[in-house]
């Protein structure tokens, strides 16, 4: 069964979840849709049926969906709904739902405005390179250095994760990068595979990552 959240006669969410136990405001009604065809985000409702906007061009996934909780962004992911079994809603509308899509790069622990509806990403956080990889523990930078080094191994999981550990560490090893940035998803995806292959904690992982 699909719901609508209506504001002002427009549908600004559609979902296939049962919304009763999500937030809703006092401008925000839910309602339930016919079985056929599905309704769109932008349709209007006149309180008895729904018009769907007209299509100017083909609709598109978005490239990234981010989780929010509390009007605070902790999580940003890839990829399309269906594999994420995400909401899909255009970030301009007034409600975020605690996951949506998003045209533009929304980072982890950007605020979200309801009043303005607007994203606003969180300062950048600079550090040197050196200062970053300082740090790990000696055990940690142990465990990555001798997991790097079996880059030549005959084993497929070895020879995965030195590479993986390559792509990551590579930048953070060249002499040319001065400054870096906390913040920029590509730390947040470095220490979240960190994490996912066991060489850092879930805890060490923020606390690397805060400055």
């Amino acid at each position: 069964m699909q719901y609508a959240q209506i504001i002002d006669g427009t549908v600004v969410l559609s979902v296939f979840d049962d919304p009763s136990t999500r937030e809703t405001y006092a401008d925000e009604t839910w309602v339930e849709c016919p079985d056929d065809p599905i309704i769109l985000i932008g349709a209007t409702y006149d309180g008895t049926d729904f018009t769907d906007p007209v299509q100017t061009e083909p609709v598109s996934y978005a490239p990234f969906y981010i989780k929010v909780v509390d009007g605070i962004v902790v999580e940003v992911v890839t990829g399309s709904p269906e594999t994420q079994h995400l909401d899909f809603v255009d970030p301009q509308n007034p409600t975020i739902p605690e996951w949506c899509g998003v045209f533009e790069e929304i980072k982890v622990g950007a605020t979200y405005d309801r009043a303005t509806r607007e994203f606003e990403n969180p300062p950048m956080l600079p550090i040197s390179p050196t200062a970053f990889k300082r740090r790990f523990t000696l055990t940690e930078r142990t465990t990555i250095a001798l997991a790097r080094s079996k880059r030549t191994s005959t084993d497929p999981q070895e020879l995965q994760l030195a590479l993986a550990l390559d792509i990551f560490f590579e930048d953070l090893d060249d002499p040319r990068l001065l400054e870096m940035d906390l913040t920029d998803q590509t730390v947040t995806d470095g220490l979240a595979f960190l994490t996912s292959v066991g060489i850092i904690t879930a805890e060490r992982a923020v606390e690397i990552g805060t400055p």
